[in-house]
């Protein structure tokens, strides 16, 4: 199903309750614009037991992490979190393998992008890396946060927005119809397409 603007696929995305039809909760993914569409079976289910709160500092935490890194919000309620992450202080030499030794274990990894310093400087380099779906770029920005790459502590954050207005939507059966569908889920905004 895609929606005409990305927000409105975002707020169907993440509404509270998610949308019912026929007597069933539904659930709704986006779909990505990608060799890898997002739909069950195509990559491991997020665990859905991430801790709620932030953490609270302690002194071992300093040592272990940047300050700036501790604290993770979850993807509903960060405005900022997309499927990019950004990941920088990383050295110079650093390799496509060596970022997907460590991240890809978190999901599927669509495209890395290293950013190298220009030459004679003394810059760390930098990358992004594109997730399939926001909630395994959530699962690596919480877990890779801090940790040693190549002898240097990675920083993370979320990269650049990508917006999409299509979502997936799973927990339906035949029985379903077009009209009961589009009427689900019109209050979110006007539905471009519905494909079935």
């Amino acid at each position: 199903m895609c929606l005409r603007y990305s927000e409105n696929a975002r707020s169907a995305r993440y509404a509270k309750p998610k949308p019912i039809i026929c007597e069933k909760q539904c659930s709704v993914d986006p779909v990505l614009a990608s060799k890898y569409r997002y739909g069950p079976g195509n990559y491991d289910e997020p665990d859905r037991r991430r801790a709620g709160s932030p953490r609270i500092r302690n002194d071992s935490d300093k040592k272990d992490k940047f300050p700036h890194h501790l604290y993770h919000i979850e993807p509903e309620d960060d405005p900022k979190a997309t499927r990019t992450l950004f990941v920088g202080n990383l050295s110079s030499e650093i390799e496509d393998h060596d970022l997907r030794e460590h991240f890809e274990k978190y999901g599927v990894i669509e495209d890395i992008d290293i950013k190298r310093p220009a030459k004679g400087t003394s810059n760390n380099s930098y990358a992004f890396v594109k997730y399939a779906n926001l909630d395994m770029a959530h699962r690596a920005k919480v877990n890779m946060s801090g940790k040693m790459i190549r002898n240097f502590q990675c920083k993370i954050g979320y990269g650049k927005v990508t917006p999409t207005k299509c979502l997936w939507v799973g927990g339906l059966g035949p029985w379903v119809q077009y009209d009961v569908l589009e009427k689900a889920f019109s209050h979110f905004g006007t539905i471009q397409e519905i494909d079935w």
